[in-house]
């Protein structure tokens, strides 16, 4: 059984896995992935952006234990068991079409500093007005900043000591702008944000 528990963030990336279906077709489910890959005062910054969508049918619903019973546009139906923080649950009727987005973006971006490293976690929640149709959305947010510790121009790696320990990559995208210019010591830092949107839409 899939759990759905909106008051713990961190489940938006597993509502991932109902709304992400790859592309684009005909049932209303859709996936985009964008990246941008520019320099900020000649140093490199990138923004990847993820999004998906998708509206599934309620199969049946159970009041009693918070249980509901959705249908894909795949034809497969998985069931969800709904918090406590989830208004109006029981306005849902067998029938209703539920709409689902989610937002993925990390933007990366080296600077010349020496600031110390930091990281930082936030989370947001936002519920329907009592009385309305069923609706939630959920938010989080974190950076991370660390410190060039190694870097090899070309074999295009780079290691980052960061609070949690050295991060290491094996090979930059050649895409990524002004790599070579990225020294011993420079500054960076990674946004992260998550966000999904669960509403209820008449069918």
């Amino acid at each position: 059984m899939f759990t759905l528990r909106m008051a713990s963030v961190g489940s938006a990336a597993l509502l991932a896995l109902v709304v992400a279906s790859g592309c684009t077709d005909s049932a209303g489910t859709s996936n985009t992935f964008t990246a941008e890959r520019t320099s900020v005062h000649g140093l490199p910054h990138v923004v990847l952006t993820e999004t998906a969508a998708a509206d599934v049918k309620v199969e049946s619903i159970d009041y009693d234990n918070r249980a509901i019973a959705l249908a894909g546009s795949d034809g497969k139906t998985q069931i969800f068991t709904v918090g406590r923080e989830v208004r109006n649950f029981t306005q849902i009727k067998k029938g209703d079409t539920v709409r689902a987005q989610y937002l993925q973006k990390i933007t990366a971006s080296v600077s010349r500093s020496d600031e110390p490293h930091s990281a930082m976690l936030a989370g947001q929640i936002d519920l329907a007005p009592l009385g309305a149709k069923p609706g939630i959305v959920a938010t989080r947010t974190a950076e991370i900043s660390g410190t060039v510790s190694a870097i090899d121009h070309k074999a295009r790696s780079v290691t980052i000591r960061t609070l949690g320990g050295d991060v290491a990559l094996d090979h930059v995208d050649p895409k990524v702008k002004s790599f070579e210019k990225v020294q011993k010591g420079d500054r960076v830092v990674i946004n992260y944000t998550e966000a999904v949107s669960i509403t209820v839409i008449s069918p």
